[in-house]
């Protein structure tokens, strides 16, 4: 790290001198009061303060700012990611900035981050929400770390593994047809609707419908028609195993996109807006909107436990965006074999579908083999 440099300086308006320094890492100038109008005691300070600064670093000195760690964090580490990764991460700062409101870098501590955790544990969030919001946290404080903005990493709350036999995987459900029907009349824009319809039969994360683009030079995810048959081409930066990967759709996705007239198919498929407002493509805005469309339309996916004057009360967790692609994980597991299934899924492994989607149906699977002995038993008679 850049040695730091404090000179003294006088302001015009003002009586005492001031100590300055501009961080070498962000660029930002920051100055305070020496308390003296001496030119001598004033460089004395000075000097204290450039010891101090250069000796524990300035995020431990208590200069840096939170405003201009996560500016730093997300232009040197963050943007050079996916995407959909910077949405998530961007959309954790945002939550941590609401809850905590930090001032300083250095006011993240294990006291602090054990404070975050409970907050978010009264507010009902989800085990694997937490879980998420803690990962991101981790990975900012220790790239700090490595770049000697802060001496040593906070420790981080130990996480409570539920091993209880027949834990459930989702975090929501599948919606059923009448439910997604329900979320279509609630809706009362016509750009919601479509993109409900979008999700509905694609399997698209919210993510992933907002950067879908007919365009073919754009950045996001490209459309390729060919030959009759409808592809999404992702490239290498918006994929989480870092490959571009042409992936298949099904034929009614295919059949709803190609609706479109041709001299239409330019910018992006799905531009979300309420009454006249503007589009919007943050994910977390976005994601809301459906949230509350699943609560208008009285669809809900789950119930969690938040504590209010020490106190378990339920919380009910409404049809969001996640829940339509789980809906349509969940219909075309009863046809396609796992393997077919990850790919439109565009999941990283097999292993991530079996988890959520094969064996889900075992009653369904039950009836289909039952139905098959049985026809086969016609067909001997």
């Amino acid at each position: 790290m850049a040695k730091i440099r404090v000179g003294v300086i006088k302001h015009s308006n003002r009586k005492n001198l001031y100590l300055r320094y501009t961080d070498p890492v962000t660029g930002k100038r920051h100055e305070r009061n020496s308390g003296t109008t001496g030119r001598r005691a004033a460089e004395r300070a000075a000097g204290e303060w450039q010891n101090e600064l250069n000796t524990v670093g300035v995020a431990v000195g208590g200069e840096l700012s939170w405003n201009d760690f996560r500016e730093d964090f997300f232009e040197h580490y963050i943007d050079h990611r996916s995407k959909s990764y910077s949405d998530n991460v961007s959309a954790t700062f945002n939550v941590i900035e609401r809850k905590m409101k930090p001032d300083k870098l250095s006011r993240v501590t294990t006291a602090w981050i054990k404070r975050f955790k409970t907050q978010l544990v009264r507010d009902g969030r989800p085990t694997a929400t937490i879980h998420k919001y803690m990962q991101h946290l981790g990975t900012a404080l220790k790239w700090a770390w490595e770049q000697e903005y802060i001496k040593t990493i906070p420790r981080f709350p130990a996480e409570k593994r539920n091993a209880a036999k027949g834990k459930k995987h989702m975090k929501g459900r599948p919606i059923t047809l009448e439910e997604f029907e329900r979320m279509l009349d609630a809706c009362e824009y016509a750009s919601l609707r479509y993109l409900l319809n979008g999700l509905w039969l694609s399997g698209l994360r919210i993510g992933e419908a907002l950067a879908l683009t007919w365009d073919q030079w754009a950045d996001g995810i490209r459309i390729l028609v060919e030959d009759g048959n409808v592809y999404l081409l992702i490239d290498a930066e918006d994929q989480k195993n870092r490959e571009t990967v042409l992936y298949p759709v099904v034929d009614e996705f295919a059949a709803f996109l190609l609706e479109t007239p041709q001299e239409d198919r330019q910018g992006f498929v799905f531009n979300p807006r309420r009454s006249r407002g503007a589009v919007s493509r943050r994910v977390d805005t976005v994601s809301d909107w459906i949230v509350k469309i699943g609560e208008a339309a009285g669809v809900k996916v789950d119930i969690n436990k938040k504590r209010v004057d020490g106190k378990l009360q339920d919380v009910v967790s409404w049809a969001s965006a996640h829940d339509l692609r789980r809906s349509f994980g969940n219909r075309w597991a009863q046809v396609f074999p796992p393997m077919v299934l990850r790919d439109l899924m565009r999941h990283a492994s097999v292993e991530t579908t079996e988890k959520y989607y094969v064996g889900i149906n075992a009653r369904k699977t039950v009836e289909t083999m039952r139905q098959y002995q049985q026809d086969v038993k016609d067909l001997a008679d």
